[in-house]
């Protein structure tokens, strides 16, 4: 499934570049802070990023963007059933947190939605793909089992590995040199084998770690553009 969504994002990439060659060239580099948080499964298993980047745009409304951060994983999940009217019992906590660090590479392909006055495009829609390594991601976790009154805390450290991922959003300009991003994206980052090897260390406790953690997120980015003077 994700090969699919992959291929089709790089031909929608191709399209962009093409509709976009006829457009006055917007060649002005950025920096750029990007915060991630996943699209949460039932509220419980969450993850989040922020890092820093820079984008190069060597050709009109097509950028090369290099950047690297930290994340955070969490899951917090206490079942309970009603014992009554007003009354509930509780059958089992699950907690979870853990952290990351990555660096990332990524190609950008922006279409104009609109321009002003002045001919300034001030929204353009962009997909991107991307890739990169992701440092070990730790974790610890707590599981407390209220049947038996057992309690169990654990902790694992699955190893770097390499990730590809897209995202697809809007560009919006509010000043000469400010502008933002909004945007959904998706990625293979292996949370999943992390959380399995926490499971490993619990071994045959009552209770177990959610082995899935949403990998699907929602992203805003606060950026900064400059434009290189030209030598004479």
């Amino acid at each position: 499934m994700f090969d699919i969504i992959r291929y089709s994002l790089t031909g929608l990439l191709l399209i962009l570049i093409i509709s976009a060659k006829a457009q006055e060239p917007a060649r002005e580099n950025s920096f750029a802070i990007n915060g991630w948080t996943s699209i949460a499964r039932e509220g419980y298993n969450r993850f989040g990023l922020v890092d820093l980047s820079h984008e190069w745009k060597p050709w009109p409304y097509f950028g090369l963007d290099l950047g690297g951060g930290f994340g955070w994983l969490s899951c917090y999940d206490l079942q309970k059933t009603s014992a009554g009217i007003g009354a509930y019992e509780k059958l089992y906590l699950r907690e979870m947190s853990g952290s990351f660090q990555l660096a990332r590479g990524k190609l950008t392909a922006y279409l104009p939605v609109w321009r002003d006055d002045d001919d300034i495009t001030r929204i353009q829609g962009f997909a991107s793909i991307m890739g990169g390594v992701i440092g070990a991601i730790s974790l610890d976790g707590n599981l407390e089992y209220y049947e038996t009154g057992q309690a169990i805390k654990a902790s694992s450290e699955f190893e770097g590995h390499f990730f590809r991922g897209f995202e697809l959003g809007l560009w919006g300009a509010f000043s000469r040199h400010w502008a933002m991003k909004l945007y959904v994206g998706d990625n293979n980052i292996q949370f999943g084998k992390a959380v399995k090897g926490l499971n490993t260390e619990v071994g045959n406790f009552p209770v177990h770690f959610d082995s899935y953690v949403s990998k699907a997120y929602v992203g805003f980015s606060l950026i900064y553009t400059y434009r290189l003077k030209r030598k004479s």
